[in-house]
């Protein structure tokens, strides 16, 4: 006689009890710098090299600080590729997020514990291991071996002593991350006749006023003395949004951009930390 399926089994795959993957690690830092850098500054700290699915093509790592955001990255081709959505967005103190990276869909936890004024431990908690069969868990992922042999667990491990080398703050240089994005003339725009580029200026111009009256700009101006070898360099911003996908948004709404006027360039500015201060953006009513 067939054994009818326990709760939890399908005919044929039996659900298999797998422990989760649990490391941590002690960083030298407040708690809110040690999540913020977490998040904000992951791009520049993760071992993209092997822990990634496009390896030395990756140039961004993006965290949508939200419940239901997605964390992806991005290729210097502009390729996509997913790595989960976030289930649970509890800032400073943990998020939870799905988790692609395996045969099937596993879920992560990082959490951050305040031990003191200048300690925290950070905490991963890698999960949903029994939806696998034997041949999955058995099937190698960034390192050889997979789960039956303990390769998420040491990957998890040099993950996390990366990202403690990046947030100590026990005689590290600490790192602010800023967008920095480069205005340029369009070979188009140059063809705009003295009338029409004046009052496209001045919308372009009323709109970057808006953008740092609300905070979102850090700061523009235009660059004069360009390298001869880029004259179409017209000017530079500076933000802070957390995020590329955002400020290549802002500036996509740009009236200049819009028209035609202006195209642009955006990157990641990496500075040490309090090297560059801004005044605070005002109360929102």
């Amino acid at each position: 006689m067939t054994p009818t399926p326990e709760p939890g089994e399908r005919a044929g795959v039996t659900a298999l009890r797998r422990p989760p993957i649990r490391q941590s690690v002690l960083v030298r830092s407040d708690v809110g710098h040690t999540f913020d850098t977490f998040v904000r500054m992951i791009g520049a700290w993760w071992p993209v090299q092997p822990f990634s699915a496009g390896k030395d093509r990756v140039r961004e790592v993006t965290i949508e600080q939200r419940t239901g955001g997605r964390v992806y990255e991005t290729w210097a081709d502009g390729t996509v590729a997913d790595w989960g959505k976030l289930l649970v967005w509890e800032p400073p103190a943990r998020f939870v997020m799905t988790w692609t990276g395996t045969p099937a869909q596993t879920e992560v936890e990082l959490s951050f514990a305040a031990l003191g004024p200048a300690l925290t431990r950070v905490t991963v908690e890698h999960r949903g291991w029994e939806a696998m069969t034997e041949e999955q868990l058995a099937e190698d992922c960034a390192l050889p071996g997979g789960y039956s042999s303990g390769a998420y667990s040491a990957g998890w491990a040099r993950i996390l002593e990366h990202f403690a080398a990046a947030a100590d703050c026990g005689g590290q240089i600490q790192l602010e991350s800023y967008q920095l994005a480069l205005l340029r003339h369009t070979r188009h725009g140059r063809s705009f006749d003295e009338e029409s580029t004046e009052r496209i200026f001045r919308e372009h111009l009323a709109y970057t006023r808006g953008l740092i009256a609300r905070g979102d700009q850090l700061a523009a101006g235009p660059v004069a003395d360009s390298p001869a070898a880029d004259q179409d360099i017209c000017g530079l911003g500076l933000y802070r949004k957390g995020s590329l996908d955002a400020v290549r948004q802002l500036l996509e709404n740009d009236p200049g951009v819009r028209q035609g006027l202006y195209c642009f360039d955006v990157m990641t500015w990496l500075t040490p930390a309090g090297a560059v201060t801004f005044p605070a953006a005002p109360a929102r009513a």
